[in-house]
């Protein structure tokens, strides 16, 4: 088996990591229900505070798409929806009951009696299906004459090269969820016409090696382990596998395959979610089993943080994560929180020191000589936006080999035509762009931007 190489690219050597330790943290009497942060997503609420509800019962779906139908994590009592701005919902709270552990049942089929349409309407119903996303885009997947697309593929990726991100082999080493990953894998080949799974690894575990040896449409690789290896982006530009009528590129993390597995095993959806925690504001990091919808306050206590005031959590990746509160719940849409110190101090004659800890790829500080060196991040800019010098350190980064520098300026000014020559479409989202930027432009959010307006304008 060959090894997928690329180029730019960055292989992540951060401290604080988590620990291969797996911690589990007890449900909580308050659960919530985040929409997903998407564009143009205009949820429809059918519930309202007071309703009884069980797991897996729809609270609300988009009304564009009505097949995006999302569930409720838990059994209890509708107890608050919460709107923003425009009346743009926010989150919806549980109160849990729990003398009351009813799920709704979607019963037991058998896989080999079980038709394609089937498998997708149940996980329509069961609301997995929005948790599938599509390249390019990283928007749902459509439903219309999905089964009748000639070439249907999906990405798994068995390892992350997200800095800090959640490490799935220890969930798997557990016979329980390695027999639901399983029975995810047999589903998911009825539905899609072909399966790739990714790894950074010659080789898989002894249970999923006889999946891949059964079904004709599983296909093994190994990936160069640099971030963003684990993209599928960066996978399906390496597979030269292009989105169009007649192909389709889709995504699912690990923990998508066993919520299936469970869904065809059991018949009701699984409560539980594995996540990572690390950062250097917490003094435990590690990995969680949590209830689905748990709020950021049941781990405060658990991780041992520092001073709430000076700390940022992020949800997911250090690069592409949103910034949450203590306050927020966890969203079905990420893996990981990052847990990190708040650094406001500004460093006198900060350019003229030797930079020994930064984390750096320059070489304009010491430390940028030294790459294989463990380095703290900061959430410290050292400064503000400059203007664009065409220094050239965005493209030699850009796993996709695209000029980010000529993109956020078509985006800057919604170039539509200009965009489309440029590929924009290969832009995988990865911030590297960001991160490398000297001048501190945000282009990853500015060539975003102009993906969404392209996408607005139809």
């Amino acid at each position: 088996m060959n090894t997928i190489q690329f180029n730019g690219g960055h292989r992540f050597l951060i401290s604080d990591a988590p620990s291969n330790s797996i911690y589990h943290i007890a449900s909580q009497p308050i659960i919530g229900s985040v929409p997903p942060v998407t564009s143009f997503f205009k949820p429809k609420v059918i519930i309202k505070v007071g309703d009884k509800i069980s797991g897996g019962q729809v609270l609300f779906y988009d009304k564009k798409n009505p097949f995006l139908k999302f569930v409720a994590p838990g059994c209890g009592i509708i107890s608050n929806i919460k709107y923003g701005k425009k009346r743009v919902l926010e989150l919806i709270e549980i109160k849990t009951d729990k003398k009351n552990d009813n799920f709704i049942n979607f019963n037991k089929t058998s896989i080999n009696k079980i038709t394609s349409q089937e498998i997708v309407d149940k996980l329509i119903d069961s609301g997995i299906w929005p948790k599938f996303k599509k390249f390019p885009g990283f928007d749902f997947v459509p439903i219309d004459n999905f089964l009748k697309i000639e070439l249907s593929q999906l990405y798994i990726s068995l390892f992350t090269t997200e800095p800090h991100g959640l490490n799935i082999n220890l969930l798997l080493s557990q016979k329980k969820y390695l027999d639901f990953f399983i029975m995810g894998l047999k589903v998911i080949t009825k539905i899609f016409k072909e399966v790739h799974v990714f790894n950074n690894k010659d080789n898989v575990s002894k249970e999923i090696n006889e999946v891949l040896e059964q079904k004709k449409n599983i296909f093994l690789h190994k990936i160069l382990d640099k971030y963003p290896a684990d993209n599928i982006g960066l996978q399906s530009w390496k597979m030269k596998s292009k989105n169009n009528d007649n192909n389709i590129n889709i995504s699912a993390v690990p923990f998508l395959i066993i919520e299936i597995g469970h869904l065809f095993s059991k018949g009701h959806i699984i409560q539980e979610r594995f996540i990572s925690v690390s950062g250097n504001g917490t003094k435990k990091k590690a990995h969680f089993i949590v209830n689905a919808g748990s709020p950021i306050t049941s781990f405060v206590n658990s991780i041992e943080t520092e001073k709430i005031n000076d700390i940022r959590f992020i949800e997911g990746n250090i690069l592409t994560g949103r910034q949450i509160s203590s306050k927020d719940y966890l969203s079905d849409y990420e893996q990981s929180i990052q847990v990190i110190k708040e650094d406001r101090e500004r460093i006198p004659l900060v350019f003229f020191r030797l930079g020994l800890n930064k984390l750096t790829l320059f070489k304009t500080w010491f430390s940028g000589f030294f790459p294989s060196v463990i380095r703290t991040p900061s959430t410290n800019n050292n400064g503000e936006e400059r203007s664009c010098i065409q220094c050239g350190y965005c493209l030699n980064i850009c796993p996709t080999e695209l000029m980010p520098n000529i993109l956020m300026k078509a985006s800057l000014i919604n170039d539509i035509e200009e965009m489309e020559r440029m590929d924009i479409d290969e832009c995988i989202e990865c911030q590297l762009c960001t991160f490398i930027c000297p001048s501190k432009i945000e282009i990853g959010h500015i060539i975003k931007s102009g993906k969404d307006f392209i996408k607005k304008e139809g």
